[in-house]
């Protein structure tokens, strides 16, 4: 290959405007004649868990495509465990979780990853996309050396609304802390039987027994919880009986119970895990409940350094073994 020129690419991505997270230098791949790998030390790791911690506390932050991504993506965002991407009729959400034997070391972990799509079933392809809620600073993709491919001063926006997705019927994405949540926003006179959607991409969808949508895929469960229906009415809010309803297959839909149909409702399914909650290495999830006020409990082990946890868990920080045994997860939301 005498003459030739081998030019590394790299992906920049700079979030103009908000505040700078420090991040570690990148660690050299291991020598080829077999030298051992560089050690992590504990100025690393305390590095990572302070970056990690900065980006679990950012809003959602949805983009405009402006030719980052494929041209049928109206606005992208990205979360902890995944990428979303939204089009005129379809949320995508691409995900990927660590998966390893029991006893693995994070050399042998490996992703596993799964695209799920919910397709509106007979909404407005062409209904009107707006962000709302412009975010401080831009985004700056810088790819390469070809000027060309750069995507620079890409806006944010705190909210993506989809106006008349059904007649009468809006659709509203936001999100905090990097998760996903969307409201359907129903007109006086509207019908909400009129929203449908079918799930892409899923080994299983079902209704568990608390109500909970629970969409299964090969990188591990996605769980909305049951939906709270509700109206203003005179300056406080009621509540509307109603939940999630399987309609054939992997098509889903709601159950609206008796309302005022002279007011607006609103439709929110509060998603507890539209994302999925784990630390940089892996996790086995026991199970997951979600009580009326919409906190979220889950229980399992995890081998992640980094989990997210709270305060008042029964356990906040992973013990330091060569191979640190699994730590029971409590109240983690």
């Amino acid at each position: 290959m005498s003459g030739a020129r081998v030019v590394a690419a790299m992906v920049s991505v700079a979030i103009v405007g908000l505040p700078a997270v420090a991040t570690a230098a990148p660690t050299p791949p291991k020598a080829a004649g077999g030298a051992p790998a560089p050690v992590v030390t504990a100025a690393d790791a305390q590095t990572k868990a302070v970056a990690t911690e900065a980006l679990g506390k950012l809003p959602l932050r949805f983009e405009t495509n402006v030719g980052q991504v494929d041209p049928q993506v109206r606005f992208t965002a990205k979360g902890a465990g995944y990428d979303l991407f939204l089009t005129g009729d379809k949320a995508v959400m691409s995900l990927t979780r660590t998966a390893d034997p029991a006893d693995a070391s994070a050399a042998q972990a490996t992703k596993v990853t799964a695209s799920v799509g919910l397709a509106l079933v007979g909404g407005n392809p062409k209904a009107a996309v707006k962000g709302m809620d412009r975010q401080a600073g831009v985004t700056n993709y810088i790819l390469g050396n070809d000027p060309s491919k750069w995507h620079t001063q890409v806006p944010g926006y705190g909210r993506v609304v989809y106006q008349g997705v059904y007649p009468g019927i809006s659709l509203v994405y936001h999100g905090a802390s990097q998760g996903l949540e969307y409201d359907f926003d129903v007109a006086p006179g509207a019908n909400p039987a009129d929203i449908a959607w079918n799930v892409t991409g899923s080994d299983s969808v079902v209704i568990d027994a608390a109500g909970n949508l629970v969409i299964a895929t090969p990188a591990g469960p996605l769980t909305e919880a049951c939906p709270h229906l509700y109206q203003n009415v005179a300056g406080q809010q009621r509540t509307v009986s109603g939940g999630f309803v399987l309609r054939g297959g992997d098509r889903v839909g709601f159950d609206v119970g008796s309302y005022d149909r002279t007011k607006p409702l609103v439709i929110d399914p509060v998603v507890a895990y539209s994302t999925y909650l784990g630390g940089s290495f892996s996790e086995v999830p026991g199970g997951i409940a979600v009580d009326a006020s919409g906190s979220a409990y889950v229980t399992g082990s995890t081998k992640s350094a980094d989990y997210p946890t709270t305060p008042d868990a029964f356990q906040t920080t992973a013990l330091t073994h060569p191979k640190p045994p699994r730590r029971r997860l409590r109240c983690l939301m």
